[in-house]
């Protein structure tokens, strides 16, 4: 700054002497080659540090910066593939082996696949020196708003044992990713796991995510359960859909309690719950949206979603930009067909095109729903609305008589 100020005081012109010869830069440069011309001599302090080079000297003073993690592109390559799968005939349980021997380019060795049982866990190994590489930190946008969440809504506290329903989407990785950092920088104490449900169809394989939690020394429990062909047997008057996501449910609240999890943290985003919103007013006449903490009815597990605050374009490209192996989920029930919350998502969009400010007023509308307390309220009001019309319909009604 001081040589900005040096270069921008009138009748001060370097065309004639390009090396900037002032007397402040030479008395500058006389203090850098006492810094760091000997063995003997002290460092500038890294906020006094110059720019790498100074006008009139050829002393160039570079201090030396340790990287400890870098922010991935925002924007970058595509998701990397994810390794193709084949049946294998066996007698006593299905099993799934892969074509090859890498998953998702990581040079990984692919682990089998149960098909049937209880489910498998993996447990953590011990973690190499130095750190794993395969984590990436998240954008400083994402930790920001996440980091917002977690305190406004008293997600984490210390102790707190978390199990990330982990599907292999694009949110999910983020949210990995996003605990892994928040663990290394929170002022509290929390372990993470992770857990996935196989629900044993042929669009959607979710095994490779088994040697790649093991590599980034994660516990990951991987339960599987024939929800497709369940579905089938005992669906009566509800969709695919809605018993596919109760049972994973059930079974992710039933992992917390074998394994003492307190908490199951999921991905969902600002836009889901937007859409969730719009969805229950149009449809169910209720204004309900995704609570952003809050404990389930039989009181021993809390539900928490820390990306309450963070855009779907936001994991989308810290996902890309990272190249998390994104495995895409190719339900024929939810994906074969234009659904309601893909019209509700492309109706937002286009609003969005003409009131840029649109999720940030929608976080706001939506922010008394995200508490749990909130909807008994809401029930009460409805219930007095409801007794005090049927009293003034029954003190209108003639004593006696017919009524009709």
């Amino acid at each position: 700054r001081y040589l900005d100020a040096e270069d921008s005081k009138p009748g001060t012109s370097h065309e004639a002497d390009p090396l900037g010869s002032s007397a402040f830069v030479q008395k500058r440069n006389k203090k850098l080659k006492a810094h760091v011309g000997g063995a003997g001599h002290r460092q500038l302090p890294p906020h006094k540090a110059p720019a790498a080079e100074v006008r009139g000297s050829a002393t160039a003073f570079s201090p030396k910066v340790e990287t400890v993690q870098q922010e991935c592109p925002e924007k970058d390559s595509s998701p990397l593939p994810v390794t193709g799968m084949k049946m294998l005939p066996n007698d006593n349980q299905q099993v799934v082996e892969a074509e090859s021997s890498n998953v998702a380019g990581l040079g990984i060795p692919m682990s089998n696949k149960i098909l049937s049982g209880p489910g498998v866990t993996y447990p953590c190994r011990t973690p190499a020196p130095g750190g794993n590489k395969l984590f990436h930190c998240p954008p400083k946008k994402i930790m920001k708003l996440v980091g917002q969440a977690v305190k406004e809504w008293g997600m984490i506290e210390d102790g707190d044992r978390l199990l990330l329903g982990l599907s292999g989407g694009k949110d999910s990785l983020a949210m990995l990713h996003t605990l892994v950092a928040l663990q290394k920088r929170a002022p509290v104490s929390f372990s993470i796991a992770c857990a996935t449900v196989d629900p044993q169809t042929d669009s959607f394989d979710p095994s490779p995510l088994i040697p790649y939690l093991q590599s980034l020394n994660i516990t990951y429990h991987y339960l599987s359960e024939p929800i497709v062909s369940l579905a089938r047997a005992k669906l009566q008057g509800d969709s695919l859909c809605a018993f596919c996501s109760r049972f994973k449910r059930g079974l992710l609240y039933s992992c917390c309690r074998s394994n003492n999890y307190n908490k199951l943290v999921l991905a969902q985003h600002l836009d889901d719950l937007a859409e969730s919103f719009f969805m229950s007013a149009l449809h169910n006449g209720q204004i309900r949206t995704m609570k952003a903490n809050y404990a389930i009815e039989a009181g021993d597990v809390r539900v928490i979603r820390p990306f309450v605050y963070v855009r779907e374009a936001q994991t989308r490209d810290f996902s890309v930009g990272c190249q998390l192996p994104v495995i895409n989920e190719n339900c024929p029930a939810c994906f074969e067909q234009p659904k309601e919350r893909a019209r509700v998502k492309k109706l937002l969009a286009q609003e969005e095109s003409m009131v840029p400010a649109l999720f940030f007023n929608l976080r706001k509308a939506l922010l008394p729903l995200l508490h749990d307390d909130t909807y008994s309220a809401m029930a009460r009001v409805v219930a007095a609305v409801e007794a005090s019309g049927n009293k003034r319909v029954l003190a209108k009604r003639p004593m006696g008589g017919d009524v009709s």
